[in-house]
Order: structure tokens, then C-alpha cells, then sequence
């Protein structure tokens, strides 16, 4: 079996999926149906929080363990996002911050019981993982009774945080993120496109594969063609196409705005990365180096000072001219992975 499959393999095996195709936790989009739908369809997915009160996720889990026929006390066989900044100052005084973000993850790891949590934009990546496998650690010594392994996936933009977290004993995946990706993610002078991204991490010889995290890629990647490219690559186990799961029947972003993402034609120049829309929304905040991609509009072209409110962003990766119409995720899945089955069928 060539490497290449062997990971994907790998990744399949581990997280307990039938697709090497990841949903991203994305904020006002993938919530417990969608993730649950994406399992169901054999991906594995996950839900975004943190953007909205504690509440929310605890409902989006009930909805979760609901569509898949799951009682409240059994495991979730989906992930949980978890944004760090959130909880880090100035947010958040610093004791507070490491308080309530650890609420959070106790909620998500022991009460939740979801497979995964998914740790991005944090300031300090490192002692939120820490936190996390410490906090499942002190559960498995009392009363929790999840069945599995917290499985710990984490979010970078550069090769440089990469090659560090790939040596983090308590990550088991590193999701590289290129500057093509939809919403929020690294701008042009702390990121990289993902072919730099994977080149750089997936070239230096003097990481060991073993024993070395899995690696995930993320950005751009709308098409089958896109999917097979990528999955084709040795030492990339797993995708990460937001934007095409956007528009899913399952995702909660908005009828208006999906159809956005549909009439979209070229991503490449109908997209752009910028602050504005933050500004324009009151949502900053964010680490030094970060903006957001999406639709160009009236917010991210203009000039001068930004006027507050205005139409919703429409978060959209460089592959939108790839997303042409709406449909239950398991069909776009089915898309999405038609010409890497084809591949490997006949490669295996």
C-alpha cells in the first residue's frame, strides 16, 4: 500500500472515520447538526463555539447526540472547537481566562465526551493543549466515563509553528492552514499559502514520521480534484474543505449567503483577506497576524475609516468558484471524494 494511502489510512483509523475529509468548527456554520451529519456521511466533523454563550454549545452537543440517536451520557464521535484568544488577555484577566476556558474544556471533554477538540488562535497553543490533556487525565481518575481517547488537534499558519507543535507529545493532529482559506486565519506576512506551508514541513527530513503528529491541510480546497491533490501528497492524512461544506442543507450559515457562496465565480480575485469586516462588526480582538478571507463587498473595498455594521460577511476560501450548489453534506461529500476513491481503488 503506497505511504501516502497509509496515512490517510492512519487518520481514518484514529478518528474513527470512513473519509480522510474533516469539517472545520466554523462559526455560525457547522453546529451539532452539521457535525453529526458529516459523521453520518463518513467525515469526520466538527462543532464551532466559542463565538457565542456556553449555552449555545451545550445545545449544539444535544443536537448532535439527537441526529445521531445517541443518549446524553454516551460519547460524541464528533469534535468541539476551541478558540484560545478567547479566554487569554486582554479578553480576559489571565486567571480568569485559564478558569473559564478550562470549564469549557471540561465541559467538552467530560460531560460533551467528544472524540476531538480542535485548539486555534491562542496566544499560548501550547498550555491550552497542556490544559486540555491534563484536564482529561484528572477525569480518568474520577467519575468521567468517556469510553475514548481525547484526540487533540491543533491549528497553525506557518512551517515554523508547525515543525514546533509536531513535537508536542499531546497532539495527535496539526492542521496546517494556508493564506487560501475562508474566515479567519494567519494575513500574508505571518502566513503562507498551503503548497509553501506543506513543502516546507513535509520536506524536512529530520522529523520523524512515526511518531510525529498527523498532518491535516486546510485552504482552498473546494474541488474533487483539489481533495485527490492534496490526499495524494505523502505525509497529508486528512482535508479540510470549509467553504464547500458552507453551503450544506445541515449548515446553519444563512439562505442568502450560501447562495453568495454558489454564485461565486472566481475565488481568487472575488475573495479578499482583511480586518474591515471585523472592525465593521465589533468582533476584534483577535492574535497580531490574524484577519479573515471572504467575499469582496462594499466593507472590504472601501477606503478610509470603517463605518460599524453593514451586511454579514460572507466567509469564503479561494475554492469557492468551485462550490456551485446547495445539497445535503453526504452528497457533497461524496463529491468532494469522488476522484480520490477513484485513485486509490485503483492504486490499492
Amino acid at each position: 500500500m503506497p505511504a501516502r494511502i497509509m496515512t490517510s489510512k492512519a487518520f481514518q483509523s484514529r478518528f474513527g472515520s470512513k473519509l480522510p475529509i474533516v469539517c472545520p468548527p466554523m462559526a455560525g456554520v457547522a453546529g451539532g447538526r452539521l457535525a453529526a451529519a458529516v459523521h453520518k456521511a463518513g467525515g469526520f466533523g466538527y462543532i464551532g463555539a466559542g463565538h457565542k454563550p456556553f449555552d449555545t454549545l451545550v445545545e449544539d452537543v444535544r443536537l448532535a447526540k439527537e441526529t445521531l440517536s445517541l443518549s446524553p451520557n454516551d460519547d460524541l464521535p464528533v469534535g468541539v472547537g476551541f478558540m484560545g484568544w478567547k479566554f487569554e488577555p486582554p479578553q480576559l484577566e489571565k486567571e480568569t481566562g485559564i478558569n473559564d476556558g478550562e470549564r469549557w474544556l471540561a465541559y467538552i471533554i467530560h460531560e460533551a465526551k467528544a472524540r476531538s477538540v480542535w485548539i486555534s488562535f491562542a496566544n499560548d497553543l501550547k498550555a491550552w493543549v497542556d490544559r486540555a490533556r491534563a484536564i482529561e487525565k484528572a477525569g480518568s481518575n474520577g467519575a468521567s466515563t468517556r469510553k475514548e481517547k481525547l484526540l487533540i488537534a491543533i491549528m497553525v499558519h506557518s512551517a515554523a509553528k508547525a515543525k514546533e507543535a509536531l513535537s508536542w507529545k499531546n497532539v495527535d493532529a496539526v492542521v496546517l492552514q494556508g493564506t487560501e482559506a475562508g474566515g479567519h486565519g494567519a494575513d500574508s506576512e505571518h502566513g503562507a499559502p498551503l503548497d509553501e506551508l506543506l513543502d516546507a514541513v513535509l520536506g524536512d527530513t529530520s522529523m520523524s514520521s512515526d511518531s510525529r503528529p498527523l498532518i491535516l491541510a486546510a485552504g482552498g480546497i473546494s474541488s474533487p480534484a483539489a481533495v485527490a491533490k492534496y490526499l495524494g501528497r505523502e505525509g497529508v492524512a486528512a482535508v479540510v474543505p470549509g467553504t464547500a461544506l458552507c453551503v450544506a442543507d445541515e449548515s446553519t450559515l444563512s439562505d442568502p449567503q450560501k447562495k453568495l457562496l454558489v454564485d461565486a465565480q472566481d475565488g481568487a480575485s472575488g475573495t479578499a483577506r482583511s480586518v474591515r469586516w471585523d472592525i465593521a462588526r465589533g468582533t476584534t480582538g483577535w492574535p497580531v497576524g490574524v484577519d479573515g478571507r471572504g467575499l469582496r463587498d462594499a466593507v472590504s473595498e472601501s477606503s478610509g475609516e470603517v463605518q460599524k455594521g453593514g451586511p454579514p460577511v460572507t466567509w469564503a476560501g479561494t475554492g469557492v468558484g468551485d462550490v456551485t450548489k446547495t445539497g445535503p453534506v453526504a452528497d457533497i461529500l461524496q463529491h468532494l471524494a469522488s476522484e480520490y476513491r477513484g485513485e486509490t481503488e485503483a492504486g490499492v
